[in-house]
């Protein structure tokens, strides 16, 4: 352990000595029971409690987020049992669930109140363009495994629905701001008022610089970056069966980044410092109708669009999306919901670290969904059956099947089962983009020629859907003495997973060039077990635990396959939470996490890079000076500060991640 972090540590155990007196009023906003019976959305595509949904289903509350110290949502998701969040540099994050990980992770469904906010481009999150105001964040659903039945392609290891606050729960202001050593400065400010009768509204900024890391050789990895947001929320009550939702967003991040580019000219790598754009902005319009005391309407529409500008791409990408579900109930045993929705997508891709092919282009994304829920037992069995259809401009008509089963045992225990078939549609990099990856020098290991070998991965017209089996088997058990356990199994059966395959060799300007085309030559398989447990011993105390297993297995014997097996995520993962209450005006959270060993795929080297497990703590102190003011002391990577946490495939370098401190003042009014 590095000894300028035992001051820190000393800090901790001082708190607790010192500031230990009465018993608070309450651990959290919510006891087991009532957290339990938190309404989720996203399982379903209706409100439901969180012990009946049939899903591997795991909520960060609003006070997760607050006590965790996080300042971003990967961070925040490190809270979830199953999720792999690896930190690549100060803005870029690897976060994928059940495996696959990577910095172009491409099977996690990622939406800010129903709106998706994955890329076309590569199906994956630019992590670093998602900076919501954190404090009107209600809670994040994370479901591990699929939701294609419900929310279609791209759901197929996981779904990841952040929800902001009803404006009618943002009422007044709202101030914070604060800064540290890697978080330099932040702030956020919100204000929300009654417009009219029954008619609720809120506008917010939110805004932050964010310092570098180093390099692993010592050097600064000049990777510092900015970003600022801002938006509205509307939300309206028009008599008893209407409620009307307007909301959008407008932000912009100035991001630095370490490149590396392939060249046919020695060193064959260039590294340089990029200055990277991105602008973002979204509107969403939702109606919600009430028919009948058992039937409802929802329609929602939102167009959502984004610029961003680097040295290896230019990408601009707008979305218009139109979404429309009814729900009703058939006699006293069936709950029957069903969609339509139509999505245009229309891009323009350039830059001199890529190729296009058309440059731009428009495509359509149809689907239709059904779902019956089945009383079969009153209060103890339900049986859900489900099915997507979707239509893409790339592979025609995908057929997407769930079957769910929940068994209420009594109040305490409940079991759960599902098979899924879940899919992902092929992206535009794997179907029209091309790109040099490395160049191999001549008279080398990897190529015996006299002249430098590029390799170009490019996209092929041939590449079809991945697809994925997902058998799961859940159990949750709520004790009435604090104690509450939810455990899921799965095992996943994956068909033509994307790998590359030898195209042709020839001869072009500086050397040769290796063509690699997309091919779907792989299959595959994980399996694993998740646990989250909750124990609150006290009315000023809790211990939440979360842990997984994942086992994976890539078949890569095909002929056409040249690329290696690498496990891009760690076996195992820990994460152990106190909270306590010290007082009624003090907090103290301590978080340690452990991530086991895993390894990553570096195009720079043409080698797997071992990433090695570490262990950290972060720890946070909060103050409430009064009735409107609270500071609040963060402390994060105690343990594990300067470790390499992932290596991204390509184009950046790896760096290490520091230990941080940050102090944050908090005034509502």
């Amino acid at each position: 352990m590095n000894l300028s972090r035992l001051p820190c540590l000393m800090f901790v155990l001082l708190t607790l000595v010192v500031f230990r007196s009465a018993p608070a009023a309450g651990i959290d906003d919510l006891s087991l029971e009532a957290l339990m019976d938190m309404e989720v959305t996203s399982a379903s595509k209706k409100a439901q409690a969180l012990s009946d949904a049939p899903a591997a289903i795991f909520v960060i509350s609003r006070d997760d987020i607050r006590r965790a110290g996080v300042r971003s949502i990967p961070e925040a998701l490190r809270l979830v049992p199953g999720m792999h969040v690896g930190r690549i540099d100060s803005n870029k994050w690897a976060v994928a669930s059940r495996g696959f990980n990577g910095r172009f992770a491409n099977k996690l469904l990622v939406m800010v109140d129903g709106r998706t906010v994955y890329t076309p481009v590569f199906s994956g999150v630019y992590w670093e363009s998602l900076t919501p105001m954190l404090e009107d964040i209600e809670r994040i659903e994370v479901i591990r495994g699929p939701g294609a039945a419900l929310w279609g392609a791209n759901a197929v290891n996981g779904i990841i629905n952040i929800i902001t606050r009803h404006a009618a729960d943002t009422q007044g202001g709202l101030v914070v701001f604060g800064g540290g050593s890697y978080q330099k400065t932040f702030g956020s400010a919100r204000y929300g008022a009654e417009l009219a009768e029954g008619v609720y509204g809120r506008l917010y900024a939110t805004g932050f610089r964010r310092g570098d890391f180093d390099l692993p050789d010592g050097r600064e990895g000049q990777d510092d970056w900015d970003a600022a947001q801002s938006g509205f929320r509307v939300d309206a009550q028009r008599g008893p069966r209407d409620s009307l939702t307007l909301q959008g967003d407008i932000g912009r991040q100035h991001i630095h980044q370490h490149l590396s580019r392939a060249v046919y000219a020695p060193p064959y790598l260039d590294e340089f410092i990029d200055s990277a754009d991105g602008r973002n902005a979204n509107l969403l319009a939702r109606w919600r109708h009430t028919l009948s005391p058992s039937s409802e309407f929802r329609l929602q529409i939102y167009w959502d669009q984004y610029l961003r500008d680097e040295a290896l791409l230019r990408q601009f990408v707008s979305t218009l999306d139109i979404d429309m579900q009814h729900s009703f109930t058939l006699g006293r045993r069936q709950e029957l919901i069903w969609g339509l929705g139509a999505r245009r997508v229309r891009d323009d891709l350039s830059g001199d670290g890529a190729r296009a092919t058309p440059p731009a282009r428009v495509s359509w994304l149809y689907s239709a969904f059904a779902q019956d829920e089945i009383l079969l037992r009153p209060d103890h069995l339900w049986l859900t059956l489900g099915v997507k259809l979707e239509h893409s401009d790339y592979t025609g008509i995908e057929v997407q099947p769930t079957a769910r089963l929940m068994w209420a045992w009594n109040e305490q225990h409940r079991f759960w089962a599902s098979v899924s078939r879940a899919v992902r549609t092929p992206s535009r990099v794997e179907r029209t983009v091309s790109f040099l990856n490395v160049v191999i020098p001549p008279n080398s290991e990897f190529n015996k020629t006299p002249l430098p070998l590029g390799v170009l991965v490019r996209g092929s017209d041939d590449f079809v859907s991945e697809e994925l089996i997902a058998w799961e088997l859940g159990y949750r058990f709520l004790a009435r003495g604090g104690f509450s356990l939810d455990a899921t199994l799965f095992y996943n059966d994956y068909h033509h997973l994307r790998a590359n395959r030898i195209g042709r060799t020839a001869l072009v300007a500086g050397g040769l060039q290796q063509q690699l085309p997309f091919t779907n030559a792989r299959s595959g398989s994980t399996w694993g077990a998740e646990a989250a447990a909750v124990w609150q011993g006290g009315s000023w105390w809790r211990l939440d635990l979360a842990w997984s297993l994942l086992k994976t297995r890539i078949d890569t014997s095909a002929e056409d396959d040249v690329n290696p097996q690498v496990e891009y995520s760690p076996e195992h993962q820990l994460s152990l939470r106190l909270a306590l209450d010290l007082d009624r005006d003090k907090r103290l959270d301590l978080w340690l996490r452990h991530v086991g060993e895993a390894r990553a795929l570096s195009a720079i080297s043409l080698e797997t890079v071992p990433l090695d497990a570490y262990t950290t703590l972060d720890a946070r102190f909060a103050w409430r000076l009064d009735e409107h003011l609270e500071l609040s002391l963060v402390a994060r990577d105690l343990f594990g500060g300067g470790i390499v946490e992932y290596v991204q495939e390509s184009f950046t370098r790896p760096e290490e991640v520091p230990a941080s401190y940050y102090a944050e003042l908090r005034w509502d009014f």
